[in-house]
């Protein structure tokens, strides 16, 4: 893969791809350096690649160029694990992947330790890994030390915030129509705020009273059960393309300045996800029905939403699954 950068009014032109040595030059003329870059792709189609002997010679930019073309496109979150990659080629860049070893992968998570989560790290250290393995398994690499493997820090539980008496009236009074609207609607239905924000015309049926969703996290199909409080909510904006005209920033910093203002402390635009799966399970649904309306693919990560508040409430029916 050729780039070329305009840099002091020369034209600097970098010839990358996997199993070659890199090659550069710089031109005056930018059609010069267009037909330098061609030829010396069309070398590389004649070049044998590196042999295995000499992989040692790859860099991780090369080898990560590589897997961005054969593997991405595959991956669930396409644009989530791009970016991710693209990130860990900035970071690597022309390291030879022959010296990313379980030393080199260790002293890499502890100059992230006190930048990141952990839970970057651990995706970080991984999509590391992918590549490595990736390049043994289809590249023909050979690697001394195979693909390192390093002692990564126990992530932490997952979050179990629920709203506290008052909290929801104060957080109420601090923001404006269209945010109360949103997190009335993630209180009833559990959904993410991704989710939320991309709810078109079409994917609600008021005759059946279902959201169709599908979830950018994971990829699910599933219809969520509309409640009365969800259906005054989605009937008083039927007629816009968009239920809500609102970017994800711009919900989490208006969730955010209405905590403030209310002097609400720790509490997260996502825990209304929590509150909302726990207030399921306290109507007495099942773990299946719980997670056919969120979206859980694995009932173990519905462990920790049960949480529930000391009052049992078998005798209360959601009017969602009541039959007729």
């Amino acid at each position: 893969m050729a780039s070329i950068t305009k840099r002091k009014g020369r034209y600097q032109v970098q010839v990358r791809r996997v199993g070659h040595p890199s090659r550069a030059k710089s031109f005056h003329y930018l059609a010069d350096a267009k037909k330098w870059a061609i030829q010396i792709e069309r070398d590389f189609e004649l070049e044998p690649q590196f042999a295995p002997a000499v992989s040692k010679q790859f860099s991780f930019f090369e080898l990560a160029d590589r897997f961005d073309q054969v593997v991405i496109d595959g991956l669930k979150s396409v644009a989530r694990e791009r970016s991710r990659l693209r990130l860990m080629k900035d970071r690597l860049g022309d390291v030879p992947v022959s010296e990313i070893d379980p030393e080199y992968l260790a002293s890499y998570r502890d100059s992230r330790t006190d930048l990141v989560s952990s839970q970057t790290i651990k995706h970080e250290v991984n999509m590391i890994r992918r590549v490595l393995r990736f390049g043994i398994q289809e590249c023909g690499l050979r690697l001394a030390h195979g693909v390192p493997s390093i002692r990564l820090a126990k992530l932490p539980r997952g979050r179990s915030r629920r709203l506290h008496e008052g909290e929801y009236e104060s957080l109420m009074e601090n923001l404006a129509a269209e945010m109360r609207d949103v997190v009335d609607l993630a209180l009833e239905t559990g959904m993410r705020r991704s989710e939320l924000l991309t709810i078109r015309a079409e994917d609600v049926s008021i005759e059946n009273r279902v959201i169709r969703v599908i979830s950018p996290k994971n990829g699910v199909d599933r219809s969520i059960p509309m409640s009365e409080r969800s259906l005054c909510l989605i009937n008083a904006r039927v007629g816009c393309s968009r239920l809500f005209n609102l970017r994800a920033d711009t919900v989490t910093k208006a969730f955010s300045k209405a905590c403030k203002k209310a002097e609400i402390s720790d509490l997260r635009f996502h825990d209304l996800r929590h509150e909302a799966i726990s207030r399921l399970f306290e109507l007495g649904l099942s773990v299946p029905q719980v997670a056919s309306i969120s979206g859980h693919s694995d009932y173990r990560m519905l462990a920790r939403y049960v949480h529930l508040h000391p009052f049992e409430l078998p005798e209360h029916k959601n009017d969602r699954f009541q039959s007729n």
